[in-house]
């Protein structure tokens, strides 16, 4: 059948139809009824029906350029279809959310998120479900949606999930109420702009160990918690039939829980080194006077053993350290703020906070034994050159295919929406920052002893320091060398993506470091292989992509290192893989 346009305008149907290229005009009428919800600027009829153009009132209710099959009260000739018979269990009413579109008939099926309604003198429709209300017999039985289950040790639970949960339902445009189920234990709950429920989040405190074997038995679907899964957490999951989930789609760094030393203000010391700071919370330092200060015994403050905060400091104080325990005589305090406020009110106190949360006390600054400085820049925190600092994680459960809300809330926390709610946290978020580099980054004992091929390279580390600027992404690795893989890389899609948006012929530089007890040489040989893999992966995660860029490699064992390369925990840090780029022409040759 050639097609015929049918034109409506004002409040009643006025039709004018054209035949293309024939002789024959057939009669076709629509009734006024049948589109008294709708203004409708055109209407083209063919054999498959009638579909509306250009419908500006129903853009909001699913109806632009909708298609609708050929109604037998369309027509008035012979070529009408046969009157069906009407099912008034299957009668639905659809209302859109401001209440200014409605349209009755059958429902006929409902077809990825879409109501098909069979409606009189209209024919078939497709409607958005999450566009219309669905009244009459004929509506599907709402699905009971289980609250999401989420569970993670006290910190990360009252301080980190409210603020992800919140800034979730902001990205869903949705409503989001607040409700305390208890002293501890809340949810949240998600409504849209109809007042419909959108799904419930429920938050429990738990410890570390109780939230990984919730997330395992399929209680909880995801674990909250300060840091990586270690390989003893793993192997007690491998036990139980389930997969380590480290470097999957279930394991998200969601940024970064760092803590900065902070003293009285009336304490004079301004900067502590790393290895005091283990002595003090050993006990073998426990008097102000033997650190240059003002006589009088050191109150130590230790955050509550499991939190985020302790397992940061076990790893910086004592994970290397001949003393495995802190002092017996330290003071446990539960909450940052109680230990804020401890440290405020008693000159003699030492204790930590978060970066955000210092007002009242002072924050000194730590140094390394060789007198390398740390800094809790963001950037350093995010690229893991600060010693007390380490990432966030959750973990989501098991399962081929989830539920609705659970799977939305797994993509929230992968994306880089959740970057605000991280930092409106008071805590650093993953996004990738740029800082410029410069000759002086260079931190080198015994320089005026380098000679030949050694000098050659602190030359070429120069010129290249000059030119790249480094991203705030670095892979941590320890022990040897082995092959890296894309899950070595957290972030890496955050990264590649970064990475595709640079400008054609923009030249990225992978750069390894190798902090160790070798050689110059060997340590740059050992920093290349690592580079060389560690490019890999990016490229091969990135393929086209990353097509316009031009990749180098290069590897500077121990030069320009982040901490001090005169014990282990100073070359654990500078053992990386960095990433540096340079996009500007003058700069890159």
């Amino acid at each position: 059948m050639k097609s015929f346009y049918v034109v409506c305008k004002f409040s009643f149907l006025l039709i004018a139809v054209f035949a293309i290229g024939s002789s024959f005009f057939p009669q076709v009428a629509i009734s006024e009824a049948a589109f008294n919800s709708f203004r409708v600027d055109a209407v083209i009829l063919s054999g498959d029906g009638l579909a509306v153009l250009k419908n500006p009132k129903s853009a909001d209710f699913g109806l632009s350029d909708l298609t609708l099959a050929a109604g037998s009260d369309s027509c008035e000739n012979s070529d009408c279809p046969a009157t069906k018979e009407v099912n008034f269990e299957k009668q639905v009413t659809l209302t859109s959310h401001d209440g200014t579109i409605s349209v009755s008939g059958i429902l006929l099926d409902i077809v990825d998120g879409a109501f098909v309604v069979e409606v009189e003198n209209l024919g078939r429709v497709e409607i958005k479900a999450e566009s219309a209300v669905c009244e009459g017999p004929g509506c599907p039985i709402p699905e009971v949606m289980e609250p999401v289950q989420i569970v993670g040790n006290d910190y990360m639970a009252l301080a980190i999930a409210p603020h992800l949960l919140i800034g979730f339902g902001e990205q869903k445009s949705a409503a989001s109420g607040f409700h305390l189920l208890d002293l501890n234990s809340f949810e949240v709950t998600y409504t849209n702009a109809a007042d419909e429920d959108l799904g419930t989040a429920r938050v429990r405190p738990d410890a570390i160990g109780n939230a990984l074997k919730s997330l395992a038995s399929q209680s909880a679907d995801f674990a909250i918690v300060p840091r990586r899964l270690g390989d003893v957490e793993v192997a007690e999951m491998l036990q139980n039939n389930i997969d380590d989930p480290r470097g999957t789609n279930r394991e998200t760094s969601i940024g970064f829980d760092a803590a900065r030393v902070i003293l009285h203000p009336s304490n004079p010391l301004q900067e502590l080194e790393i290895g005091d700071l283990t002595k003090i919370y050993s006990g073998e330092i426990t008097d102000w006077g033997e650190l240059g200060g003002t006589e009088g015994v050191i109150k130590v403050l230790y955050p509550e053993q499991g939190s985020g905060l302790s397992e940061v400091l076990n790893r910086a104080f004592f994970k290397h350290s001949s003393t495995n325990s802190r002092a017996p005589y330290a003071l446990t305090v539960k909450l940052r703020s109680d230990m804020v406020k401890e440290v405020r009110h008693d000159p003699s106190a030492i204790g930590f906070s978060a970066i955000s949360e210092n007002v009242g006390v002072k924050a000194v600054g730590l140094v390394g034994s060789c007198g390398l400085e740390y800094h809790a820049s963001p950037f350093a925190i995010k690229s893991e050159d600060y010693p007390l600092a380490q990432r966030m994680f959750i973990y989501s459960r098991a399962q081929e295919t989830l539920p609705a809300l659970v799977n939305e809330l797994v993509q929230y926390v992968a994306s880089s929406a959740v970057d605000f709610a991280i930092d409106a946290s008071g805590h650093v978020s993953s996004e990738i920052e740029r800082r410029p580099q410069r000759v002086s980054d260079i931190n080198l004992v015994g320089d005026d002893q380098i000679e030949g091929a050694d000098r050659a390279l602190v030359e070429q580390l120069a010129r290249d320091l000059e030119q790249f600027d480094r991203l705030s992404t670095t892979v941590r690795f320890s022990g040897q060398v082995r092959e890296f893989q894309s899950k070595d890389i957290l972030e890496l899609d955050r990264l590649v993506q970064y990475l595709g948006d640079l400008p054609s012929g923009t030249k990225v530089a992978v750069v390894g470091f190798f902090g160790d007890e070798n050689t110059l040489a060997e340590n740059a040989s050992l920093s290349v292989e690592w580079a060389n893999s560690a490019s890999e992966a990016i490229q091969s995660a990135g393929e086209e992509l990353l097509s316009h860029l031009e990749f180098v490699n290069r590897g500077y064992g121990e030069l320009s290192p982040v901490a001090c390369n005169t014990d282990h925990p100073g070359r654990e840090l500078n053992r990386s893989v960095v990433i540096w780029f340079s996009d500007s022409a003058d700069r890159g040759q």
